[in-house]
């Protein structure tokens, strides 16, 4: 039995993130693995790290029509799954900083590995404070495969 049975699989809309979701199944497809996708709505006014709004000072129906946004996303990339592979995924919206509830997120879960795309929504923020992909490969406790 393969030692990878639980991946966490961060999606935003991208490309990159479609195709980590589609590389995640095909291999939970070979390993009978199961697969959280997640959507992070980010709270932030711009794209520097002094733009992220604390979630406490975010109004409640603003999270909520971000979430709304990230459960259209999920759904999405759900459909696009085998039906088999859709047996085993469960579909999670968060609100907060991508970084933080990913790493937080596979504690929870008990995730073997995350799954994710090289670059998001946010070329900007790659450039200035570096990718979320980056910090999640230097702070995550699990393996963390990068799909191009």
């Amino acid at each position: 039995m393969c030692a990878f049975q639980k991946f966490l699989v961060p999606v935003d809309g991208s490309a990159a993130a479609d195709r980590a979701a589609a590389k995640a199944a095909e291999f939970a497809g070979m390993t009978g693995a199961h697969i959280d996708l997640i959507y992070i709505a980010e709270l932030r006014n711009g794209p520097m790290p002094q733009h992220i709004i604390r979630r406490e000072d975010m109004p409640a129906d603003v999270i909520e029509a971000l979430k709304k946004t990230g459960d259209d996303i999920l759904e999405r990339v759900y459909q696009k799954l085998p039906s088999e592979i859709q047996n085993r995924t469960v579909l999670h919206t968060e609100a907060g900083d991508p970084k933080e509830i990913i790493l937080e997120m596979a504690q929870i879960f008990k995730t073997d590995l995350i799954v994710m795309g090289t670059r998001g929504l946010n070329p900007e923020q790659a450039i200035m404070i570096g990718s979320v992909s980056r910090y999640l490969i230097e702070c995550a406790v699990c393996p963390v495969m990068i799909v191009h």
